[in-house]
């Protein structure tokens, strides 16, 4: 849990720090989810600047360790310095990537519940190391979309379907990152939506 009404730049980078902490972001790329309220906030972090205003009894807002940098698909800027380092890709696999905070890179989703933030570690496609994994049958022949046909020869469509068996799991529990933002009580499930 946060501990803060508003995502600020600490919940990332606790994120990042416990990824990292563990062994399972060393050689990963970082990647956050974050729903599109909580990745505009999280675009605005600037190394050195409060990420929020102060809550309750604190004296200051949490301070950001790093700036954030557009990706490469961002609209055309002026900037007053010079990025230093290498700008985030504008797509990671199938994912648009905003830019990046640090070590991570920010991808806004609609499909994040608003309120939540996972930064997760990827070693890469198929790689046992990543938090969640696909499998299919070890059989060649029950692999992929498989027609089956009807129980007409001549008419091999008539009562036919389609097929694709897979698997889905996790395998690596200590490779994601989950922060729900809110200022107390216990965890709350996320509504996913559909």
């Amino acid at each position: 849990m946060s501990g803060a009404s508003v995502v600020d730049s600490l919940d990332i980078e606790e994120q990042i720090d416990s990824l990292q902490l563990h062994a399972v972001g060393q050689g990963a790329q970082l990647i956050t989810f974050a729903h599109p309220l909580q990745a505009q906030a999280i675009q605005g972090f600037k190394a050195g600047v409060e990420s929020r205003a102060k809550e309750g009894a604190e004296t200051a807002g949490p301070r950001a360790r790093y700036d954030f940098l557009p990706s490469a698909s961002a609209p055309p800027r002026v900037q007053m310095g010079t990025i230093i380092g290498q700008v985030a890709p504008s797509t990671f696999g199938e994912l648009a990537i905003a830019g990046s905070y640090g070590p991570t890179w920010l991808c806004s989703t609609p499909y994040m519940p608003s309120g939540y933030v996972v930064t997760i570690a990827s070693h890469g496609k198929g790689s046992p190391l990543n938090p969640v994994g696909m499998r299919e049958h070890t059989k060649a022949e029950h692999q992929g979309l498989r027609g089956i046909p009807g129980n007409f020869s001549g008419y091999p469509l008539q009562d036919a379907f389609w097929t694709h068996g897979l698997g889905v799991g996790v395998r690596h529990r200590q490779g994601a990152v989950v922060t729900q933002v809110k200022t107390a009580g216990s965890y709350d499930i996320p509504m996913i939506p559909r």
